[in-house]
């Protein structure tokens, strides 16, 4: 879920902020993918700075998603195949800088005995020419950037975290050195949830509140005692898409909790549902296939 949303139109902020449901997340982000360059000769020739640099966007937004589906208490391990520190730890330094979240010490790895690196503290944010780009250079308006391309700034986030703290807590990142453990390259944060994001219906233009998915695609419940099949018979949840829709999608209870009544379910999108023969003797049995 690219997009990311917490909050929809028809949801009070109290309620969403309210219902984070897992205990662990594996955030495995989109990456330049670096680390594999002993597995992947092309690497060496496609790499360049600002890959990086585009997809730090990108990752926080999915990260801060995670976040956003755990329950207070609940761990996620952020994590990409990528060396490039404007892909990790400036995306864990933004993590941390919410407040909602803290960074655990790798204890598990150091009990099995596996090298690893700290996170940096400190780095330096480089366009295609290797040439530094501070962050007053292009944060100070929309403007032309050093990357030669009419774009809104790029964001502050790309740049090392000003607060001790927040430095101090980088160095529990995990870097993964090939050679060390002769693996491929990665990176690897857990962070575990202290609290909840603040909610509200705009947030000067953070990323977690995107809009509203269109109204045709927005899951409406179907009275059973207007259906062919009587609740009481039903093990299913029935819906149509859109207020006029009049195809209907028959969801298991526990698969409508995420569908229809999660946070993330304001971007969800249900493709189709129907039956499937799954019974050895050839009759049809049914059982509900849904693709969302």
């Amino acid at each position: 879920n690219v997009n990311a949303p917490l909050v929809s139109s028809s949801r009070s902020s109290k309620d969403v902020a309210s219902r984070g449901s897992y205990d662990r997340i594996i955030c495995d982000v989109p990456c330049s993918g670096d680390g594999t360059l002993r597995k992947d000769v092309k690497v060496w020739r496609t790499w360049h700075p600002s890959y990086g640099m585009a997809l730090h966007p990108l990752q926080l937004r999915i990260a801060k998603r995670g976040i956003a589906l755990l329950k207070i208490g609940g761990i996620m391990t952020y994590s990409t195949c990528s060396f490039h520190p404007l892909e990790n730890e400036a995306v864990v330094s933004a993590l941390l800088e919410t407040g909602c979240v803290e960074i655990l010490p790798p204890t598990k790895l150091d009990q099995a005995g596996i090298i690893y690196r700290p996170g940096l503290q400190h780095w330096m944010v480089l366009d295609d020419d290797l040439n530094e780009v501070t962050c007053e250079e292009v944060t100070c308006g929309p403007k032309k950037n050093r990357l030669g391309k009419n774009k809104a700034p790029l964001p502050k986030s790309l740049w090392p975290p000003e607060q001790k703290r927040i430095q101090e807590d980088l160095t529990r990142c995990v870097r993964m050195v090939p050679h060390d453990n002769d693996t491929g390259g990665f990176f690897i944060a857990v962070l575990r949830k202290i609290r909840n994001f603040p909610m509200s219906s705009k947030q000067n233009g953070n990323p977690l509140v995107v809009t509203p998915k269109a109204a045709h695609h927005e899951l409406h419940l179907v009275d059973d005692r207007a259906s062919n099949e009587s609740s009481s018979e039903s093990p299913y949840i029935h819906y149509k898409r859109g207020p006029t829709g009049s195809r209907i999608f028959a969801l298991t209870p526990s698969l409508s909790q995420h569908v229809h009544q999660s946070i993330g379910s304001a971007k969800l999108n249900l493709v189709y549902s129907g039956w499937e023969e799954t019974s050895s003797t050839g009759k049809a049995e049914k059982n509900a296939t849904t693709n969302t």
